[in-house]
């Protein structure tokens, strides 16, 4: 297994929470010089320092969802109400199917400046990709994002 494999399984082991933070940050720091030829410095910098939210943001860049959830319905705010309207019916869909599980919203999740509707997360049963759907609210149509 090489170093961005064992980081993958590191980041999934934390965010199934089979691993805390301060042993997370104590390997990335351990595995700094080794990590840094791999993954840009700012990631790495909120690796080694950001607090779970920062962590799980950065590690969407490094672990990669699956495309069962991938392709559910593409990611980022809505541009008209009928959009996420039809995101809510993929996302039901994929719920019936068994490719997405309602969850908690995680403790750790700070939502997006500006969001403002009611939101549900989701993980993938394939991946354990964490999702959140946003409901309309005033201004905003919405969005279908990947949180970790």
């Amino acid at each position: 297994m090489n170093d961005l494999q064992i980081l993958m399984k590191k980041i999934i082991d934390l965010r199934d929470n089979r691993l805390n933070v301060d042993a997370f940050q104590s390997w990335v720091t351990a595995s700094r010089e080794l990590l840094s030829k791999k993954i840009p410095q700012g990631v790495l910098l909120k690796l080694k320092h950001g607090d779970m939210g920062k962590i799980m943001s950065a590690s969407i860049g490094i672990l990669p969802s699956c495309t069962k959830c991938d392709q559910i319905f593409g990611k980022g705010e809505f541009t008209s109400r009928a959009e996420h309207a039809a995101c809510s019916i993929a996302v039901e869909k994929a719920l019936q199917n068994g490719i997405l599980v309602r969850v908690n919203k995680p403790a750790w999740y700070k939502p997006k400046p500006g969001q403002l509707g009611p939101d549900a997360y989701y993980q993938c049963s394939s991946c354990g990709s964490i999702w959140n759907l946003v409901e309309p609210e005033r201004h905003c149509n919405g969005l279908w994002d990947r949180i970790a």
